[in-house]
């Protein structure tokens, strides 16, 4: 029995030897490191993506890189699953992928389900060691697509999203570059082209990724000055705006800590 209340509320005093164990935290599973080819993403059965946005930017990737087209089956935040868009012309090529235990991650189920002379090859996938439920083994694969290629003119799978993501490292370098330029880099890396529309959708929704909101940027200018001018009396904060439309417009900041501005003076 514990000699006092103060040793009963601290933990001290107990003659269990184990109390001590089953106070630490319990060991943490280990999660492998997701690596894979963004400009070659692999639809293996058991291929592992960090999340499902992640996942359908990696399928349209790989569809044009692999120059075919998908429709989408079925679409919600656990489950994503298409199959090859010349299904009518015989090609069985289906995909399958889900959420995994940390409803987050998403791992491939099911592909490449192909009609051989009346049998149907399903491919099972099974928990190795069960990694933090990470690590999968194939159990067959044995065909791909066997439509060629399927690219029409219009390339559908090249998403405002997917040009998002192939431009940011262009516009990280060089933020002005037009949709013009980039509509003609797109075509030479990836061989596709893409609307002038969807190419300037593309890019704005890059530079909100990379440099945030710029409304929300520039409500941000006020809030700025106004800390500023409470930290330091005697400074001088001008936000130079003009007005189109009745909308405010950003065209210059000046600041001057009052210490600089003496300083200068002297």
């Amino acid at each position: 029995m514990p000699s006092s209340e103060s040793e009963l509320e601290s933990g001290y005093g107990t003659d269990d030897a184990s109390s001590d164990e089953e106070q630490q935290d319990p060991p943490q599973p280990i999660e492998p490191e997701i690596v894979y080819d963004v400009n070659d993403p692999p639809m293996e059965v058991g291929s592992i993506y960090p999340n499902m946005s992640v996942f359908k930017l990696a399928i349209a990737q790989h569809s044009i890189k692999h120059e075919y087209e998908y429709n989408i089956e079925k679409s919600d935040p656990g489950r994503y699953r298409t199959h090859c868009s010349s299904k009518s012309k015989g090609c069985q090529w289906r995909i399958h992928a889900s959420t995994m235990e940390d409803k987050v991650a998403v791992k491939v189920n099911h592909t490449n389900f192909y009609k051989c002379e009346s049998f149907l090859f399903i491919l099972h996938v099974y928990d190795a060691n069960d990694i933090a439920g990470f690590v999968s083994q194939v159990k067959k694969n044995p065909y791909g697509h066997t439509c060629g290629s399927t690219r029409s003119g219009k390339v559908k799978q090249a998403t405002q999203f997917w040009v998002c993501e192939k431009v940011k490292d262009w516009l990280v370098e060089d933020a002005s570059i037009g949709p013009k330029e980039l509509q003609r880099r797109i075509k030479d890396e990836h061989k596709v082209v893409v609307s002038y529309k969807r190419v300037y959708y593309g890019k704005e929704l890059a530079l909100k990724q990379l440099f945030g909101d710029w409304d929300k940027s520039f409500n941000n200018l006020y809030r700025f000055k106004a800390v500023v001018e409470e930290a330091c009396p005697g400074r001088f904060v001008i936000i130079d705006h003009y007005t189109i439309e009745e909308k405010i417009r950003f065209r210059r900041l000046f600041f001057a800590l009052k210490p600089c501005a003496d300083g200068f003076l002297r």
